[in-house]
């Protein structure tokens, strides 16, 4: 599954938060998020790592100096670099599940299930991404290789072939997926620790919205780090998308663009 980007338009980077599983654990998270940050090959430094570069800059730090995952990172560091994200060459989409929402149902019922469905969402907008920025300006051959943050326990090679079964119809949930620029042989995965600043981001826009939709200890939810990002969030033609959770009176919906898979 090795991946030739310069050849390619674009390029994804995709990672999650939130624990797949767990569902009704108390000590789960209640949503599962997949988010993909997207740009092109062709225009020159990359997008993103300028992004991590003013951030630190900003923050008062010396060259070479590395940020942490989303997790590890302090909170104005979180702050500084959704901003420099939010203002960068990118496009951004997220597929939010609200777990409990899924719970009868019977097609999504094996670990992985929740995974590959999600994945399935996000790819669709990526394609849609890929497509109206290729329209507005041709970039390479139009295609986008992804890059996804390697888990453990998912044999990204059965992914592909997942991938490859939706592309031709053979799949219980239909697909509306612009095959034309997704390159499913260009799928690959890497860890975290291959300093890769591209996962980096999908690993911060995917928690930005986490911390958002998750309640604190004390019921209450903060979306500050997500505003900045919703400049860069995919709108299709129908403009921003809103969608309330399902089954979560308590939540207000997020006022940025996003699919909700458990509304779908």
């Amino acid at each position: 599954m090795a991946s030739n980007s310069k050849r390619h338009g674009f390029i994804a980077f995709i990672d999650e938060s939130g624990q797949e599983g767990g569902k009704g654990n108390t000590l789960s998270s209640d949503f599962f998020v997949i988010s993909a940050v997207v740009c092109r090959t062709t225009k020159g430094q990359n997008p993103i790592t300028e992004a991590f570069e003013k951030a630190a800059k900003e923050a008062g730090k010396g060259p070479g100096w590395r940020y942490q995952k989303f997790n590890k990172a302090q909170r104005n560091a979180q702050w500084l670099y959704a901003k420099h994200l939010g203002a960068a060459r990118i496009q951004i989409a997220s597929i939010i599940c609200h777990k409990a929402s899924f719970q009868k149902d019977t097609m999504l019922t094996k670990n992985g299930d929740l995974y590959f469905y999600a994945s399935q969402l996000l790819l669709e907008r990526v394609s849609w991404i890929c497509r109206d920025a290729h329209e507005r300006e041709p970039s390479g051959n139009g295609k986008c290789a992804m890059v996804f943050s390697r888990r453990r326990t998912l044999d990204y090679e059965r992914f592909q072939g997942y991938a490859e079964r939706i592309k031709v119809g053979d799949c219980p949930r239909p697909s509306n997926a612009d095959w034309a620029h997704l390159d499913l042989r260009a799928i690959t995965s890497r860890p975290h620790s291959s300093g890769y600043d591209g996962l980096l981001a999908a690993d911060y826009v995917a928690s930005c919205y986490g911390a958002a939709l998750e309640l604190s200890p004390y019921g209450l939810n903060d979306d500050h780090l997500v505003r900045p990002l919703s400049r860069r969030s995919y709108r299709s033609g129908l403009g921003t998308v809103n969608r309330r959770l399902k089954g979560t009176p308590y939540r207000r919906a997020i006022g940025t663009p996003l699919w909700c898979a458990a509304c779908r």
